[in-house]
C-alpha cells in the first residue's frame, strides 16, 4: 500500500456507480468544508434519501484537500473504544493505540483530516455510557480548535447534537430530490414510456431509494415499461411499506398521532386546523413541538411556505402508506370495540375523526370517505359476512355509549359514519 492510499480509507463507505442531481447540496456542502472549514457538518434526513451517496460524491470530490479521509459506519452501533482505536491506528499508520479522545484530537490540530460517521441514529437507542461518549467526541470536535472537519450522516437528529452552536457548525437537512433527478434515475433503470409518463411518475416518487424499489418491481411485471404502471396512482407495495415501517419505528406514539392528522386531511392541513382536529388530546406547546420534531429531526413532514397560511404535507409515497396504515389500525380497533364491547384500546378511534368537519370543503370530505370510511367498512364486512351484519353491530355499538354515557372525542361521530355506508 502507498503512503497516499494508507492516508484515505473508504472501506466502510458505500460504492456508487451513478449519481443524479444534488448540485445545489453537493455545492454547498463543498463550500462549508473547503472554504468555510466547517468542523462539523451535520446531513441529516430519512431513509433512504440519499445521505450516504451525496456524502461519498462530497467525499471524492474534496478527498484531495485532506491529508487523512476515514469513513466509518456506526450501523451496528459499535463501542466508542472501537471507533477511538480505529481512528487513532488509521491517524498514526498502526504506530499508536489510544482509549481516550485526546490522542485524537493531537492529530486534528496537527493534520488536515476528514472524518465521516455514518449511521448516527443507530447509536440514539443506547442512551448509555458509550453514546454519551460519542456525543462528548462531537462536541470537543465542534467546539475546540483544530484543522480538521467531522461529516456527520444521521436519519433523525438527537436534542444533543440539534442545540450545537457555533460559527463552524453547520445543518443540512436533505429532503426529496427534483423530479428531473428522479427522471434520470429511473431512465438509468432501464424504464421506459412517453416524456408525459416519465415526468408523472418522476413527481410520484422522489425518494431515491422507492425509486429502485419501484424500478425493480416494474422491470419484472412490466418489463421495465411504465405505461401499465402509470394507472395505478401512487404504489406502495411490500417492499416500500416493510422500509417505511422501519422508519416509522423510530417515530413517538405522538407524532405518529399527528401524521395520522395530516393523513386525514389528505396534505391540505394548516396550523389552525390541526391545532382544531387534536385540541381534546394535544396542546398548542404539544402540537408545535411535535411537528418540530417531524419537520427538523425525521423529516417526515414538509412545510409549503409559498402558501400562507402555511401548510403541511407529506411525500405522496408516506400519505398513501400511512392512509393504509391508519385504516388497518382502525378495522383492528373497531372489531377489538364489537367483541368486548367497550372502548379500551381504541384510541385512534377516539382521537381521530375520519370525516373533518368543514361544510366548505365537500371535495375533501368525499375523499375522505373514499379513501379513509369505505375501505374500513369493506374491510369490517368482509370480515362480518354482510353489511346488515355491520350495522346491526355498530347500531348496538352506538346504543352502549350512548346508555353508558360514553361519547369520548370522536368515537361516536366515526362510528356513525360507517352505519352511514351500511345502506
Amino acid at each position: 500500500m502507498t503512503q497516499i492510499a494508507a492516508k484515505k480509507n473508504l472501506s466502510e463507505a458505500p460504492d456508487i456507480s451513478s449519481f443524479y442531481g444534488r448540485t445545489q447540496e453537493l455545492a454547498e456542502l463543498q463550500k462549508w468544508l473547503t472554504q468555510e472549514r466547517c468542523q462539523l457538518v451535520i446531513l441529516h434526513g430519512m431513509g433512504g434519501i440519499g445521505k450516504s451517496a451525496l456524502a461519498r460524491r462530497l467525499v471524492d470530490k474534496i478527498i484531495h484537500q485532506y491529508d487523512y479521509v476515514i469513513w466509518l459506519s456506526l450501523a451496528s452501533a459499535p463501542p466508542f473504544s472501537e471507533i477511538i482505536l480505529k481512528l487513532m491506528q488509521f491517524l498514526t499508520h498502526g504506530e499508536q493505540e489510544a482509549d481516550d479522545i485526546a490522542p485524537i484530537m493531537r492529530c486534528l490540530h496537527r493534520h488536515r483530516c476528514l472524518i465521516v460517521l455514518d449511521s448516527w441514529e443507530e447509536l440514539i437507542e443506547d442512551e448509555s455510557e458509550n453514546y454519551t461518549k460519542y456525543n462528548n467526541f462531537v462536541e470537543i470536535v465542534a467546539q475546540e480548535s483544530h484543522r480538521s472537519s467531522l461529516l456527520l450522516l444521521t436519519r433523525k437528529l438527537t436534542h444533543n447534537i440539534d442545540i450545537l452552536k457555533g460559527k463552524l457548525i453547520r445543518f443540512k437537512k436533505l429532503t426529496e430530490i427534483t423530479p428531473e433527478a428522479a427522471r434520470q434515475i429511473f431512465l438509468a433503470e432501464g424504464m421506459s414510456g412517453t416524456d408525459r409518463q416519465l415526468a408523472e411518475l418522476s413527481q410520484r416518487y422522489r425518494n431515491p431509494l422507492m425509486i429502485k424499489v419501484v424500478a425493480q418491481q416494474v422491470k419484472r411485471v412490466f418489463s421495465a415499461d411504465i405505461s401499465p404502471f402509470i394507472d395505478m396512482s401512487v404504489f406502495v407495495g411490500d417492499a416500500i411499506t416493510k422500509f417505511l415501517d422501519e422508519q416509522f419505528q423510530g417515530l413517538a406514539k405522538i407524532e405518529i398521532n399527528l401524521i395520522y392528522w395530516l393523513a386525514i386531511r389528505r396534505n391540505s392541513a394548516t396550523w389552525n386546523q390541526l391545532s382544531h382536529d387534536s385540541e381534546q388530546f394535544l396542546s398548542d406547546q404539544q402540537l408545535f413541538q411535535t411537528l418540530n420534531n417531524l419537520i427538523a429531526r425525521h423529516s417526515f413532514i414538509s412545510n409549503n411556505v409559498e402558501d400562507i397560511p402555511t401548510i403541511y404535507i407529506l411525500d405522496p409515497v408516506i400519505l398513501k402508506y400511512t392512509t393504509e396504515r391508519f385504516v388497518h389500525e382502525i378495522f383492528r380497533e373497531i372489531l377489538h370495540l364489537l367483541n368486548y364491547q367497550n372502548l379500551q384500546g381504541s384510541e385512534l378511534l377516539i382521537t381521530h375523526s375520519f370525516i373533518t368537519q368543514n361544510p366548505q370543503d365537500e371535495e375533501l370530505n368525499q375523499e375522505q370517505m373514499r379513501r379513509i370510511v369505505k375501505p374500513i367498512q369493506k374491510m369490517l364486512v368482509a370480515k362480518l359476512g354482510s353489511q346488515q351484519q355491520l350495522k346491526d353491530e355498530l347500531t348496538q355499538v352506538i346504543s352502549l355509549l350512548q346508555y353508558q354515557g360514553l361519547s369520548p372525542g370522536y368515537a361516536y361521530q366515526n362510528i356513525s359514519q360507517l352505519i352511514s355506508v351500511c345502506q
